[in-house]
């Protein structure tokens, strides 16, 4: 083969591959910050606090409770146990959206909301003793 139609080879076996590498680098940078746009990052205990306590204070019975989460888009589940612990999971926002919560809601036996807590200490201490 000559060196002309050689080289002329070689131009035409790169070009594609360089143009591959191109584009799948552009995308793999606009796919990376377009994620970043539409997730939510994990709010730390006291933001999450805040937002529920502008929801629902303290001293609040535990029907009112749930009644403001909901209409709030807050959802959560009480503890498999007793309905002394509601934890917060999600928080909806528009276009279908969830960001996600660990804040623990404490009542006491007559049904009132008197504490929050950190839904991540929980995990924490069965982790600890799990080990």
């Amino acid at each position: 083969m000559s060196d002309t139609r050689q080289d002329s080879v070689s131009r035409v076996f790169w070009k594609p591959l360089v143009l591959e590498s191109i584009l799948l680098a552009i995308l793999s940078i606009n796919g990376c910050s377009l994620f970043r746009k539409s997730s939510f990052q994990q709010l730390g205990y006291r933001e999450q606090k805040d937002i529920i306590l502008k929801i629902v204070p303290l001293e609040t019975s535990r029907e009112i409770v749930l009644k403001k989460l909901k209409q709030a888009g807050i959802t959560g589940d009480f503890s498999p146990y007793s309905q002394s612990v509601y934890y917060c999971q999600f928080r909806a926002h528009s276009g279908g959206k969830k960001q996600p919560l660990s804040i623990e809601l404490l009542f006491n036996e007559k049904g009132i909301f008197y504490a929050t807590q950190n839904g991540d200490a929980q995990i924490d201490a069965q982790r600890a003793h799990s080990r």
